[in-house]
C-alpha cells in the first residue's frame, strides 16, 4: 500500500546510513521502518565510484516501498557539505534521489530533498522531537573542530572548521599534530623534555632511547611521520589527553599545555557564539565529536566551564537521528 515517508541520512567519507519511516511517525503492519548502510560519499575523498555507490544505497532503501509512495521530506547530513561545497553536493544528491525515486515509482519533489552538513545534524540530535527549530551553539571536536550558532534551527555564525592546514584547533588531528611537533622539539633539544616522546615513538614503531639503533631518532621520526596522512595524526590524540589531565596520577607538562590550548580555543569559540544568544532561558551548547564526548580532560573542562557560565550543556546523539529529527520537523512545518 502506498505510504508517505520521510528519509534521514548520515553520510560520511567512508560510510552511509539511511533511515526511512512513516511521515506520521507511526509504523505498523502496513510499513516497517527501513534502515540500510552503504559506502561513503564525499566529493573530495571517496573516489570516482562514490556517487554510484551512493545511488546503490538509495536503491536498497527505496526497494521495500510500495509503488506510488511519496517521499515527503529527505534530509541528508553530509560530511564536507559546508557553505563552500553545499550547492554542488545538494545538486548531486537531489539528482540521485530523483533518479532512484523514478526507478522505484516513488513520488518526490526535488525541493523537499535537503542537504545539510554533519554539524547541523549533530546539533539537531541533542534535542527532543518536539523542539522543531532549536536555538543554541554546537561545539564539535572530532577529526575536525568547529563552533556553529543556530537561531531557530538555521545556521547563523560559524567559527573555525577550516581544516587541518588552516585551523581545526582542538580537534584530534590538531592534538596529534601538536604531539608530533612536541616530540620533534624534544628529540632535537629545542623544546622541553616530554613523556609524549616515548609514547608517540612507540606508536610509530621505534624506540628513541635505543642506543644500538643505526638511525638517529630524529630521522626515524621524520621517516615515520611524513608517511602519515593528516587524518592519521588523530591516532596520537588519546596519548595527549591521557598524559594531559590535571588530576592525580601520571601527567606531563607539555601534554597539559596542549590540552589547555585546545580548551581555550574551543571555549572561546563557544562563548563568542553563545553570549549573543543569552535571554530569559539558558542557551543550549551541544558538545559533539570524540574529543569532547569521550572521557578526558578536554570534554570535562569544557563542561565545567560552560556550566559555570550558566549554559545548558548537552551532548550530541546519533547524527542519523538528527537528520530524521530535521525531516520530521520540516514535515510538520509544511503541514502547519
Amino acid at each position: 500500500m502506498p505510504i508517505s515517508v520521510i528519509l534521514g541520512a548520515d553520510v560520511g567519507a567512508t560510510h552511509t546510513r539511511l533511515a526511512i519511516e512513516g511521515a506520521d511517525g507511526r509504523s505498523g503492519e502496513s510499513f516497517t521502518p527501513v534502515r540500510v548502510e552503504g559506502a561513503g560519499f564525499n566529493v573530495r575523498s571517496s573516489g570516482p565510484d562514490a556517487l554510484e555507490h551512493f545511488e546503490q544505497t538509495l536503491a536498497r532503501a527505496f526497494a521495500p516501498l510500495d509503488t506510488g509512495s511519496t517521499l515527503e521530506k529527505a534530509v541528508f547530513g553530509i560530511s564536507g557539505a559546508g557553505p563552500a561545497r553545499h550547492e554542488r553536493i545538494e545538486a548531486l544528491v537531489r539528482e540521485a534521489v530523483v533518479s532512484q525515486s523514478a526507478s522505484h515509482h516513488i513520488q518526490v519533489d526535488p525541493a523537499n530533498v535537503r542537504v545539510v552538513d554533519d554539524l547541523c545534524t549533530a546539533f539537531a540530535s541533542a534535542f527532543p522531537a518536539s523542539a522543531s527549530r532549536p536555538t543554541g551553539v554546537l561545539v564539535l571536536a572530532g577529526t575536525g573542530a568547529a563552533s556553529v550558532s543556530y537561531v531557530r534551527g538555521v545556521e547563523s555564525v560559524r567559527r573555525d572548521g577550516m581544516g587541518w592546514l588552516l585551523g581545526d584547533v582542538g580537534s584530534a588531528v590538531w592534538l596529534g599534530k601538536r604531539a608530533l611537533e612536541a616530540v620533534a622539539a624534544d628529540l632535537d633539544a629545542r623544546g622541553s623534555s616530554t613523556a609524549l616522546t616515548d609514547r608517540v615513538c612507540a606508536a610509530l614503531g621505534f624506540n628513541p632511547r635505543d642506543t644500538a639503533a643505526q638511525l638517529d631518532p630524529r630521522q626515524a621520526l621524520i621517516r615515520e611521520a611524513y608517511d602519515l596522512t593528516p587524518a592519521e595524526y588523530g591516532r596520537f590524540a588519546p596519548i595527549v589527553t591521557e598524559l594531559g589531565h590535571f588530576g592525580e596520577g601520571e601527567s606531563d607538562e607539555v601534554a597539559r599545555e596542549i590540552v589547555a590550548q585546545a580548551v581555550d580555543s574551543l571555549l572561546e569559540g563557544a562563548l563568542v557564539l553563545a553570549d549573543p544568544l543569552r535571554g530569559n532561558s539558558p542557551v543550549s551548547v551541544v558538545l559533539a565529536g570524540s574529543v569532547l564526548t569521550a572521557r578526558g580532560p578536554i570534554g570535562d573542562l569544557m563542561r565545567y566551564a560552560l556550566e559555570r557560565e550558566g549554559f545548558d550543556v548537552r551532548e550530541a546523539a546519533s547524527p542519523l537521528e538528527g537528520a530524521l529529527a530535521l525531516a520530521r520537523a520540516e514535515t510538520r512545518l509544511q503541514k502547519s
